[in-house]
């Protein structure tokens, strides 16, 4: 009787636990991020994702790697806290390649807060500036973003008029 008792439990825990994974494994999605210059693509170059911090009920909790940090709405993207973090190696760090129009594609990726930075550019641009980038809790979800990047050398032409000079 006790060996009947005993598997009728294990088999509960198992089904529970296999019933978490899934539910997780809704919560997850894919980040691309495919920087521009005068609203179109630019190839080349390599992005860093690290997964820095959660949001909860009562904001945003940042970690450096050694604490949490209770972070406003408001300071969130201050030069501070990005700083702060960048100098810090926290958080699981995801690197990958700008390759052609779609940019860099990050995939199954939890909810929190993100660190967006550009490793490198090509030749023509300069780095965009570090970022973070909020994911909140839902189903599973696909966010696109285009940061905004310099260019080194001349204004191509688009079209029949040349492109406007930042």
């Amino acid at each position: 009787m006790l060996k009947r008792w005993i598997c009728i439990l294990w088999a509960v825990i198992v089904v529970l636990t296999g019933a978490g994974k899934a539910e997780a494994a809704q919560n997850r999605g894919t980040i691309r991020i495919m920087p521009q210059w005068c609203g179109l693509p630019v190839a080349g170059g390599t992005v860093s994702l690290r997964h820095v911090g959660k949001i909860t009920d009562e904001g945003y909790y940042l970690t450096d790697g050694l604490a949490d940090w209770s972070v406003s709405e408001e300071d969130l993207n201050s030069e501070n806290w990005i700083r702060w973090i960048m100098q810090k190696d926290a958080g699981k760090r995801f690197v990958m390649r700008i390759e052609g129009e779609d940019g860099a594609v990050f995939s199954d990726l939890e909810q929190g807060v993100y660190l967006v930075e550009q490793l490198n550019s090509g030749p023509e641009y300069q780095p965009f500036t570090p970022f973070f980038l909020t994911i909140p809790e839902g189903e599973s979800w696909d966010v696109c973003w285009a940061p905004k990047v310099a260019s080194n050398g001349e204004s191509p032409k688009t079209g029949d008029h040349p492109a406007p000079i930042i």
